[in-house]
């Protein structure tokens, strides 16, 4: 389910023996990705890009308070056949930064709607539409099918409130979203597609990591410092060093191994901070990312905590899902945990990440909660960084306070009294020092 693409917004897919066939598909005028677009753009954020702002604010709406109003914008599907068309009309489209926002005319008409009423009201009652129509459609058709496991991609499924329905009111044995389903996952699945008709593979490997792009050694990143005559401190521990810094309160910039896909930070290129704090949440908003006061950001909880926090607790190594926390540790996290009382985790294991493993593990030996805030290694609107250079960038024009890349620190100067004492220093270059920490 997504926008649309090739003239199709909505397939359903039967896969029996690692095949797949054709179920049902639908068009144009049964695109509830267009619908939630055009709200998203009356409410002020760009069509494909801003819609995971209108989730975050819907939180904070009344879906009573619109009513019916939004109605008549949006397909409507009943026992899992579309009964209202939408006709959306004529699209017109800017391109930004090689990328492709939409425009259609409901947005103007929702915008009137949305100053009228609103809106997080609006974004509340879109949420519940969009929720309401999906469920009911994937309800029919994995009964109609007699199918129990359900996998979903497109950029609908980016909506974590959703995913988070989907587990709680389908009767499935097995929820999968592939963690990067929007348009950038387009790749991923054209070569697995390729593989499949080739290789003929009889089992499939579930997913386990999405760190599979470029990774820079310590010999890399360190040109890279030297050239550009920083001072900067060689650590032999970075989780421990990260993990210190963290429960002082600073915001660190972690760059670690291969950079991860997709649209989530997972321990690759993230900006790190404690959860503990409600204030935090505050702070990067607005010294780092530079965006909504009222946008939750996520947190990264070892594997084998995840009870500890999450309520219906299971294995979520990609943030596509939401949970609600547990109502006793609610107060231990709030700079994670979103106005209705959920989160958006990823749960690390050690075999995946040992590095970031390490450090929320050292993080929870000084602060008693194995968990961390994580958010994406750049500022809104921009990507994630990926090469050493786009991390230094992002580092020096932001409140980030200490940026950890491979085994080298760097620090702002009133960071450094949140560093540990060192035990001993040698000469590694241009005014850097090696600090060895156990």
């Amino acid at each position: 389910m997504d926008g649309i693409g090739d003239d199709v917004s909505t397939a359903i897919w039967l896969g029996t023996d690692n095949e797949i066939s054709s179920v049902r598909s639908f068009g144009r005028d049964a695109s509830l990705g267009w619908f939630y677009g055009n709200v998203t753009e009356a409410l002020g954020w760009q069509h494909g890009d801003g819609e995971g702002t209108t989730m975050a604010l819907a939180s904070y709406g009344t879906p009573e308070i619109v009513g019916t109003a939004l109605d008549g914008f949006h397909p409507r599907f009943e026992r899992g056949e579309l009964v209202t068309p939408h006709d959306y009309g004529q699209a017109s489209f800017v391109n930004d930064h090689g990328t492709y926002h939409w425009h259609f005319s409901d947005a103007d008409k929702i915008r009137k709607l949305a100053d009228k009423v609103g809106r997080e009201h609006v974004a509340a009652r879109a949420q519940q539409i969009l929720e309401e129509q999906v469920i009911g459609l994937l309800r029919h058709w994995t009964e109609a099918l007699g199918v129990s496991r359900l996998a979903a991609a497109g950029g609908i499924f980016l909506n974590v409130k959703l995913n988070q329905r989907i587990r709680r009111e389908l009767p499935l044995q097995e929820h999968w979203t592939y963690p990067n389903p929007g348009d950038a996952g387009l790749a991923a699945g054209a070569a697995l597609a390729v593989w499949h008709e080739q290789a003929r593979p009889r089992s499939i490997r579930r997913l386990e990591t999405l760190c599979c792009g470029p990774s820079y050694t310590n010999e890399d990143i360190r040109q890279v410092l030297d050239a550009r005559r920083l001072s900067y401190t060689e650590v032999a521990n970075p989780s421990a060093i990260a993990a210190r810094l963290l429960a002082a309160g600073r915001i660190v910039g972690w760059f670690q191994g291969r950079m991860e896909a997709g649209p989530r930070a997972l321990g690759g290129r993230s900006i790190l901070m404690a959860a503990t704090n409600s204030t935090n949440k505050d702070k990067i908003n607005a010294q780092v990312k530079f965006r909504e006061g009222f946008r939750p950001f996520c947190p990264s909880v070892l594997h084998e905590c995840m009870g500890e926090y999450l309520l219906d607790s299971r294995e979520e190594g990609f943030m596509i899902t939401a949970f609600d926390v547990v109502p006793a540790k609610r107060k231990n996290i709030p700079a994670v945990v979103h106005v209705d009382g959920t989160v958006r985790p990823q749960t690390v294991r050690r075999e995946t990440n040992p590095a970031f493993y390490d450090l929320i593990r050292h993080f929870g030996d000084l602060t008693g909660d194995y968990l961390v805030l994580n958010t994406s290694f750049n500022v809104k609107g921009e990507p994630i960084v990926c090469s050493p250079r786009d991390a230094l960038r992002c580092f020096f024009d932001t409140g980030i306070e200490a940026l950890i890349m491979g085994n080298y620190l760097l620090t702002k100067p009133e960071t450094e009294s949140s560093l540990p004492p060192r035990r001993s220093t040698s000469a590694v270059g241009d005014g850097g020092t090696v600090f060895h920490e156990t």
